[in-house]
């Protein structure tokens, strides 16, 4: 399907696979809205990386000795990104709540792909691809603007959180975004472009290792800030096992959802306009979360979120559509 353009029904499919895993993720992230930070982040990565690693080993094996260089420099670009994440994401939420940090997010996510867009408009380029890279620009223009519009307004920016609470919390939410930005680029790019007929599981073993990888990275990270001291003071047994929940829900499915998608014809491009859907449906998961008391009331989004939900779903949508590659590199038209 690489030198074809993917069929849209197959797009359609896709794009479900992805909404359905940012769903879980984010009631996974939910769940460590109320527990030590530090000591959730070293749980969650544990559990979440031993599962998804115990599955691809058993389904697929792990013939980590066939790994090129290549190979091990995505994963290790990966178990950066994993550790940074598994700690930034659920500090930033604690203080600033999941729909702004899945706001801010979202720069990262839609950021992906803007240097193939801007390099269609090179003298070299057909009006067709042109065209299609100018309505591509115009999408994500409007849902970085929804985006922007929404962040000024939400509550922690008027008045929520204390200065310096606010300060940190947007720091760990930016680093949220540059992980973003770099898991979809390797998983959805090169790492996917890594399977081949003799090896066809590859991307799924090279994510399996990246994250058991993270296992170590968090424990030292950590060591030196008491989060080890948070496993012991601040954990009881009904929090390692909401932790070893919120581990499979935001590590393993994502893992195994992110991979079938890829298999549907998402690209990273596409991958990046759908991953800034996860605002709306962080804002949802805290509403509801909020709603039935399980979620403090920090959680609960702004209302304005939840108007800009049905704009970014429709452009998120559109997007998908339009195809991540420009008209003159299809070589067959897309089918119902």
């Amino acid at each position: 399907m690489s030198h074809e353009e993917v069929p849209r029904r197959t797009k359609l499919a896709g794009g479900g696979i992805m909404m359905t895993e940012l769903l879980i993720q984010q009631i996974g992230f939910a769940i460590t809205a109320a527990l030590a930070p530090l000591a959730a982040a070293l749980v969650v990565t544990i559990t979440g990386s031993l599962v998804w690693w115990a599955y691809v080993r058993v389904r697929f094996g792990l013939p980590i000795r066939e790994f090129d260089r290549e190979m091990w420099r995505k994963v290790f670009r990966l178990a950066i990104s994993n550790t940074m994440v598994g700690i930034a994401y659920i500090l930033a939420l604690q203080a600033l709540g999941l729909p702004l940090v899945a706001l801010i997010g979202a720069f990262g996510v839609l950021s992906v792909g803007f240097k193939v867009y801007w390099r269609c408009f090179g003298s070299a380029r057909s009006r067709p691809d042109k065209v299609w890279a100018l309505q591509h620009l115009g999408v994500r223009g409007v849902m970085l603007a929804l985006v922007g519009i929404v962040l000024l307004f939400l509550g922690p920016l008027t008045g929520t959180f204390e200065g310096v609470d606010l300060l940190v919390g947007l720091v760990w939410a930016v680093v949220v975004a540059w992980c973003f930005w770099n898991y979809i680029t390797v998983v959805f790019g090169p790492l996917k472009a890594q399977n081949t007929e003799e090896a066809p599981h590859k991307s799924e073993q090279g994510l399996a290792v990246a994250n058991l990888l993270s296992i170590p990275a968090i424990a030292l990270v950590i060591w030196p800030f008491g989060g080890w001291g948070e496993l012991f003071s601040d954990f009881s047994l009904g929090n390692w096992m909401f932790a070893a929940l919120a581990g499979v829900l935001t590590i393993a499915i994502p893992a195994h959802m992110q991979v079938w998608a890829a298999t549907k014809g998402v690209s990273d491009r596409m991958a990046g306009v759908l991953y800034s859907l996860d605002t709306p449906i962080a804002a949802l998961v805290g509403t509801v979360g909020v709603g039935l008391g399980l979620l403090k009331e920090d959680q609960m989004p702004n209302p304005l979120v939840l108007v800009a939900i049905a704009f970014m779903i429709g452009a998120g949508i559109r997007s998908t559509l339009m195809g991540d590659k420009p008209p003159s590199e299809r070589t067959k038209p897309a089918q119902d």
